[in-house]
């Protein structure tokens, strides 16, 4: 379960990696040095899940590949490739793509590409229908290339993203999310449990890096997952303040840690830990928060569940 990160110099790979998962301000980014070598970062979702993330360097060469490396490729389910489309010209991005992936199809045939069409913080991208012409043109561009090659048959998964909003780890979860080892019965035990307690929508989430592992199957409104991502600033932070502490690197809460935010709309937001660091954020009205003790125990059902499909996922 790990993910290649690949593209041009400057192209924004290590600063979405920074922001990520060390917290970083998108400000202090722009004062990032060139990745000169291959950085890993290895991240635990709970006891659940190890993923390692490799930071390639910009433009890469594959021929300087080690043993090590091409078996660390080999082992990626997932790549991300990464464009500037404030660059002002993609040739040179699309050929380095096409170069990647004839190397990483030859090693492994089944890998993911996702393309992060990045920095879309640019006023040319204020407009709906300008973004929607520029996606579809770098699209054709792509298509024309790889329709010259062996791989005209590979499916390409386009996201637009930007250090400055929620997009970016939007768009990273449900990369995440497509390397994760039985995800559709996941989906189903939180559907269930959606549909048992009324909710209107839950996420699982890691709350260091605010990705989240998976949803319920109905469709994900940007809106929903800002503000359950907000309330985990909020459950962080007062937590770190006021929460008591096992450990030094202890952030305050443990398996009792529980929320509740209500909305101006009547709505509610309730937190609830499924263990360190892994988390439940339901949306729920809240004339149907009138029992929480029995959704608490439908949650304590979901995480016996989410026990035994990882337990069988190692077998």
């Amino acid at each position: 379960m790990d993910i290649c990160v690949l593209g041009l110099p400057k192209s924004g790979k290590t600063s979405i990696l920074k922001v990520i998962f060390q917290r970083m301000g998108p400000q202090y980014t722009m004062m990032l040095d060139p990745t000169l070598k291959i950085e890993k970062i290895t991240k635990n979702f709970g006891s659940y899940l190890t993923l390692n993330i490799y930071d390639f360097p910009g433009k890469y060469d594959f021929k300087d590949a080690t043993p090590s490396e091409i078996s660390d490729i080999q082992n990626c389910g997932s790549m991300i490739y990464v464009i500037d489309v404030q660059d002002e010209s993609f040739s040179e991005a699309i050929t380095y793509l096409i170069e990647c992936m004839k190397f990483i199809h030859k090693l492994n045939p089944k890998m993911i590409y996702n393309i992060f069409l990045h920095k879309t913080d640019a006023e040319a991208f204020a407009i709906d229908e300008k973004k929607a012409d520029f996606v579809q043109n770098i699209k054709g561009a792509i298509k024309h290339e790889i329709d010259s090659t062996d791989l005209k048959n590979t499916q390409l998964d386009y996201h637009l993203t930007t250090v400055y909003d929620h997009s970016l780890i939007d768009c990273f979860s449900k990369v995440v999310q497509k390397v994760i080892p039985n995800i559709n019965h996941i989906v189903s035990l939180l559907d269930s449990l959606m549909g048992n307690c009324k909710m209107q929508k839950v996420f699982l989430f890691e709350m260091i890096s605010k990705t989240y592992l998976a949803s319920d199957s109905a469709p994900v409104e940007p809106q929903n997952y800002a503000i359950c991502s907000d309330m985990i600033d909020v459950v962080l932070d007062i937590s770190y303040i006021y929460g008591v502490k096992s450990s030094k690197d202890s952030l305050g809460f443990d398996k009792q840690t529980q929320s509740v935010i209500k909305l101006s709309d009547s709505t509610l937001l309730y937190y609830k830990e499924i263990e360190k660091y892994l988390s439940l954020i339901c949306i729920i009205k809240e004339q149907d928060f009138d029992r929480p003790f029995l959704i608490d125990h439908n949650i304590e059902i979901f995480r016996q569940g989410l026990n035994e499909i990882f337990k069988s996922s190692k077998k």
